[in-house]
């Protein structure tokens, strides 16, 4: 399985937990490398999502955005996530074969 493939997977089963302001910007970041394949950005966003709040300041110029993430949030990444599975999973039984 691809890095990208295996991120994903983690980005899902995060979905179930809930997410300050700070992890929900990091979460939507990390999807959108991960739309893009770009795997090192989407791996340097899911780990600022761990970072402590005295960290934070650190890793961001600024605020960043207080956007909650919602249901409707939630529920948009989950099907992108899947379908990113999915499509990486139909490209690594091509290059098997």
């Amino acid at each position: 399985m691809s890095k990208s493939a295996t991120l994903a997977q983690k980005c899902l089963k995060r979905l179930e937990e809930p997410f300050d302001d700070w992890e929900a910007e990091c979460f939507r970041r990390t999807c959108g490398f991960l739309e893009f394949g770009v795997v090192r950005g989407a791996a340097s966003s899911w780990n600022a999502m761990a970072l402590p709040l005295g960290r934070r300041s650190e890793a961001c110029s600024g605020e960043p955005p207080a956007t909650p993430m919602t249901e409707k949030d939630a529920d948009r990444l989950r099907r992108r996530l899947v379908r990113m599975i999915e499509t990486q999973g139909r490209v690594d039984e091509r290059s098997a074969d």
